[in-house]
């Protein structure tokens, strides 16, 4: 995670992984045996830093106002998030390379199950309520 939001998704290499861990060859290559495995990975952890700089910001914001105005706000927050940027530069990274895309594809679909659930917890049961809203099972 540490060399995509540093260096970049070009960066993100096996052997970089490799020296940032400290562990051998095969073990790295036993995990991650495609430079996918490691962009998949990270988005996982991606989605959970924003997940968690949004309901950061949310705590921080008063009650007492709207819960759109609210919820809107502690999504902007994640906007200014180091997790957010490495995100938009592996999506940029996808636009032209077929690995990174579908890595993220697939993370992307579980992230957005999990995007849901957290705005819905800021919107609260009465927006959510709403047919089109997706429902926290799709």
């Amino acid at each position: 995670m540490a060399v995509l939001v540093e260096r970049g998704h070009h960066a993100l290499s096996i052997a970089e992984v490799q020296r940032r861990s400290g562990a051998s060859r095969g073990a790295v290559l036993h995990h991650f045996p495609t430079r996918a495995g490691p962009v998949e990975s990270v988005v996982g952890e991606l989605v959970a830093r924003n997940e968690r700089a949004v309901r950061a910001a949310a705590i921080g914001e008063d009650s007492s106002t709207d819960r759109v105005g609210r919820a809107m706000r502690a999504l902007g927050a994640v906007l200014t998030e180091p997790s957010y940027a490495a995100e938009l530069a592996l999506w940029s990274a996808a636009r032209t390379e077929a690995s990174p895309r579908a890595a993220l594809v697939r993370a992307e679909r579980r992230a957005g199950r999990e995007l849901a659930r957290v705005v819905g917890d800021l919107l609260g049961e009465r927006l959510t309520k709403h047919p089109r809203y997706p429902s926290r099972s799709s």
